[in-house]
């Protein structure tokens, strides 16, 4: 697993505008491989998005819209043989396809309070498919 982003806010290029403006990049993968070393499963995925924000007290809202394409590709030999099946007679089957997400955007609206150094959180992301989160974390 690895993966790298960069992040960058617009405001001190706008001064006079009332929310925060960021852009950010991000690109990550994960390899798998089997116990012969071989690699079964390779994802990689890249995100490009534009963020708002607008922090009250220990309140921020903020919304995003965001592109990303993923490609995840699985190569590996079917064996029947190594699953116990009785009297069987099955060959060897290879398996190799890509599974490729290219373009799909999405929108994010959500918000955070931060109690001192515990900050919660909850979103809700529109796109080919609707996820709703929530979670904690720490910030110093």
């Amino acid at each position: 697993v690895f993966g790298c982003g960069v992040r960058h806010n617009l405001i001190q290029y706008l001064p006079k505008l009332p929310v925060d403006i960021a852009v950010q990049a991000v690109w990550q993968r994960v390899d798998i491989e089997d116990d012969l070393d071989e690699e079964v499963v390779a994802a990689r995925t890249f995100a490009v998005n534009l963020a708002l924000s607008k922090r009250f007290g220990p309140l921020t809202l903020y919304t995003a819209f965001q592109t990303e394409r993923s490609d995840v590709s699985f190569a590996y030999t079917f064996e029947a043989d190594e699953f116990d099946i009785e009297d069987a007679d099955i060959e060897p089957v290879d398996v190799d396809f890509t599974v490729r997400d290219i373009g799909k955007s999405r929108g994010l609206a959500g918000l955070s309070l931060k109690f001192g150094p515990v900050v919660l959180n909850g979103d809700i992301s529109v796109g080919a498919l609707t996820v709703v989160s929530a979670g904690f974390g720490f910030a110093f």
